[in-house]
């Protein structure tokens, strides 16, 4: 899932966030197991690790996005030049 859903597709989302999160796992392809398909596998997983696992990704997003943000503050606005 996104970290920058509006406020509307957060909404219609809300419910499944639980499913989304189990499509989004099984498309990293980390849990999948020789004779399952990618969804299977998760559900077969730990929870502790899904869960773990989980946590990083939203860990990772956080440091992504604060990091961009940190560029552009610090980046200067490109001057114009005038004719």
């Amino acid at each position: 899932m996104s970290s920058h859903m509006t406020s509307d597709s957060a909404k219609i989302m809300k419910p499944y966030g639980w499913l989304n999160t189990l499509y989004d796992i099984a498309k990293d392809h980390v849990f999948t197991y020789e004779g399952r398909n990618a969804i299977d596998s998760v559900l077969k997983t730990n929870l502790y690790k899904v869960f773990t696992y989980q946590s990083y990704k939203s860990s990772l997003n956080e440091f992504k996005n604060e990091a961009e943000k940190e560029i552009k503050r610090k980046t200067p606005e490109p001057t114009k030049k005038r004719r």
